[in-house]
């Protein structure tokens, strides 16, 4: 019997330890730099929304956070890197919506499963793209669009980055709820896709005002409106599709961040505290919105609340397209 008491409390005492040790660990979090992994190439605005929160997190978690681009396959490559990785918060993933909700619909096989390898830190910020037309699309409203594809079916274009890619699903969800015939030309990125938007090549392209702005500004491209529910506050003047007849037209995407399924509730929680923070800082929050994105800070419920959302609005549509990557 005393034996037995001996090894109960050595078992007890080994246990305390390790759950000593192991909230002494959380604790201490971050004791060693962090990577970030973006699946955006470098030099583009997405990757230098990454840099910009990177830097923000960087001064508040008090250790070097390295961004790190680990370009293809839509974000595949960088998700399956985070995937793999320990479940320590030392591998966060930042990620724009099509990575996380188009890409599990577009992809029969993806190394990874998107509900349970991925813990959600928190959104960053959000965005809407602009419908542009090129100089060779007499269209000034969605309206005329929509008469131009019924006058001519098959023969309006849109450009895309690629299939898969926001732009593309703007596309789709167009042709789907206005009943039109249009064909989608993806690209291998957006550069080339305005290469032949602005020689007239194709007829319109969804993007992003950051990359659009300079185009709109110099006369070359028109924007006919906007995919957030309501107008953007950087372009008040184009009207939404919604507002333009598309009623329940509403895409706005977002960027969060994630870690691996596992890591501890407290480091996910100094994350977000982390994260939250750097999006009140004055200079990132002026940076942010300098490139055309809306400051949306979040909790890991409410990312969690939002995938699910786009989930159920986008899974229908893409099934009911047929499209894969594969």
């Amino acid at each position: 019997m005393i034996q037995i008491v001996k090894t109960l409390a050595l078992a007890v005492g080994a246990s305390l330890v390790l759950a000593a040790t192991a909230q002494g660990n959380e604790e201490a979090y971050p004791s060693r730099p962090v990577r970030l992994v973006v699946g955006l190439a470098a030099g583009g605005p997405s990757d230098l929304l990454a840099r910009t929160i990177a830097g923000g997190l960087q001064t508040r978690l008090g250790q070097t956070v390295v961004v790190e681009n680990r370009v293809g396959a839509g974000g595949i490559v960088a998700a399956s890197e985070v995937a793999r990785a320990p479940a320590d918060g030392y591998t966060i993933q930042f990620a724009a919506m099509p990575a996380v909700v188009f890409v599990p619909f577009l992809n029969e096989k993806l190394p990874y499963n998107q509900d349970k390898d991925f813990t959600p830190i928190g959104t960053l910020a959000s965005y809407s793209l602009f419908l542009l037309a090129g100089p060779a699309m007499p269209a000034n409203s969605v309206a005329d669009v929509i008469k131009l594809a019924r006058e001519k079916p098959g023969q309006l274009t849109y450009a895309s980055g690629g299939v898969g890619t926001s732009n593309h699903l703007s596309g789709e969800l167009l042709r789907s709820m206005a009943e039109i015939d249009i064909r989608h030309v993806p690209y291998k990125g957006n550069a080339p896709a305005y290469q032949d938007l602005l020689s007239g090549r194709v007829s319109m392209m969804f993007d992003f005002l950051s990359t659009s702005q300079q185009f709109v500004k110099a006369g070359k491209l028109r924007m006919i409106g906007t995919t957030g529910k309501q107008r953007s506050s950087f372009a008040p003047d184009v009207p939404s599709m919604d507002e333009q007849g598309l009623k329940g037209f509403d895409i706005t995407a977002w960027f969060g961040l994630f870690v691996r399924s596992g890591t501890p509730q407290p480091v996910v929680d100094k994350l977000n505290a982390a994260l939250r923070s750097t999006l009140e800082m004055p200079e990132i929050r002026s940076k942010l919105q300098e490139q055309g994105y809306e400051v949306t800070a979040s909790t890991p419920q409410e990312l969690a609340t939002r995938i699910k959302s786009d989930v159920q609005l986008w899974g229908p549509i893409i099934r009911k397209a047929g499209i894969k990557t594969e």
